[in-house]
């Protein structure tokens, strides 16, 4: 799989990330499938996490933009579906909603080197991705609980092909 995968300029990884239980230290992508990242989650110009969503379109597969940098752009993946990005007033926290399916959500911490993910749930965007604190992350069908990454590109990736 590439190492290298294309970011926007302005996303800035978290030092420390709890992903449902999971930490992940100085990893750069939460996320990568084949040569895409779904999520990114990174430090926002204010105390909230900055999010980027994308999904593959279900009938041509282009990948679309759904947020970037909590900014909906677009919702042509899902147009029966409404997405809303929700910045928290009193916390740092960041909810993006599709439907009445809170898709991810990010709460920052106030120092802004760490962000906790209890909760997420990609499915609805079409990717095997979900999971929440006490039942861990389901990603591709595969559970990881209670894990420790350190110093990786991305934490956890897969594959179709040949790249």
């Amino acid at each position: 799989m590439p190492s290298t995968v294309q970011v926007p300029a302005e996303y800035v990884p978290y030092e420390t990330v709890v992903l449902c239980g999971n930490t992940l230290r100085a990893v750069n992508l939460p996320f990568q499938v084949g040569t895409h990242p779904p999520l990114l989650i990174g430090r926002g110009a204010d105390r909230h996490p900055s999010i980027w969503l994308s999904a593959p379109d279900a009938k041509s597969g282009v990948w679309v933009e759904l947020v970037s940098a909590n900014t909906v752009i677009g919702s042509s993946v899902l147009p029966a579906q409404r997405v809303m990005v929700v910045l928290d007033a009193m916390l740092p926290q960041t909810v993006i909603i599709l439907g009445s399916v809170v898709v991810v959500n990010a709460v920052g911490s106030e120092d802004g080197t760490s962000v906790n993910i209890p909760t997420i749930d990609l499915r609805p965007v079409g990717l095997n991705i979900s999971g929440n604190e006490i039942d861990g992350l389901n990603f591709g069908g595969n559970v990881f609980k209670a894990n420790t990454m350190i110093n990786v590109a991305t934490a956890f990736a897969v594959s179709f092909g040949k790249s």
